[in-house]
Formats: C-alpha cells, sequence, structure tokens
C-alpha cells in the first residue's frame, strides 16, 4: 500500500499570514491553486486560504480596504493534516468523511507537502492494473 510520501507534492504554494488577501488571491489566479497553505515567519502552517474562503470578501468589495486586510482574517484554521507516513486508504476515508480537497502534510510542525484527492486519482490510474487483492485493500 502505498503512503502519503509516494503520491504527495512537495511544492506547496505557501503564503504569509500577515500577507493581503490581495497578494493571496494573486497567487491563487496565477499558480492556477485552488487553495495556499497560510505559515508563519518560521514556515510553521497556520491554516488555509482556498477560494471558498476568499468568497467571503464578494460582500464586502464595497470597503475599498478588503483585500487590505491579512489572509489570517480569512483563513481556515485549524487545518487538517496528515503524517507522510500515513497510508493512502486513511487519507481517502478523511477525504469521504470531511468535505475537503487537500490535506496538507506535516512532519511534526514542519510543512513538508500537500495531498489532493486528485493526487489520489492518478494513484488509481496509474495502478488500476495492480492485482485483486491490492485493489480490495485501497476499498
Amino acid at each position: 500500500m502505498a503512503l502519503v510520501k509516494d503520491i504527495m507534492s512537495t511544492s506547496v504554494i505557501t503564503v504569509p499570514h500577515n500577507a493581503e488577501v490581495d497578494v493571496a488571491i494573486e497567487l491563487i489566479l496565477n499558480k492556477k491553486v485552488s487553495a495556499l497553505a497560510v505559515v508563519d515567519s518560521r514556515g510553521a502552517l497556520l491554516g488555509v486560504l482556498s477560494e471558498y474562503d476568499v468568497l467571503e470578501l464578494c460582500g464586502k468589495l464595497a470597503e475599498s480596504d478588503a483585500t487590505l486586510h491579512p489572509c489570517s482574517e480569512y483563513m481556515t484554521s485549524p487545518v487538517k493534516t496528515v503524517s507522510p507516513h500515513a497510508s493512502i486508504d486513511v487519507v481517502a476515508k478523511i477525504f469521504k468523511a470531511a468535505s475537503i480537497r487537500r490535506l496538507f502534510v506535516t512532519d511534526g510542525d514542519k510543512l513538508v507537502g500537500v495531498i489532493s484527492r486528485r493526487d489520489l486519482l492518478r494513484y488509481i490510474r496509474q495502478n488500476r492494473h495492480a492485482s485483486p487483492a491490492a485493489a480490495v485493500a485501497m476499498a
């Protein structure tokens, strides 16, 4: 059975907690991602700022400084995380139980990656010809 570390992405796009939301929006759009890891000055994970979180600004667009507020005001925290040593079946169960699209991967307090539902889909596609026993184990 594959582990999170085998299929996670190690290139996590982060934004400082005190960065303006406008900076985060630009990162989301330019990097073509649906969320950013919000980190402190040491790089520790504090929260996640997703497209969904930013939708809160729609009602505040009349306020001229709405996007100048820090990311920490709009981020979701605490964040569900997973160990790089967790099995992907654990991750699949978390995705099914909690309606989330990604899990940040932490080793202790260090952010080491991200794993998404799409990563699991790629894994399934690449391993679809695995033995029947392996297919049962993934279910």
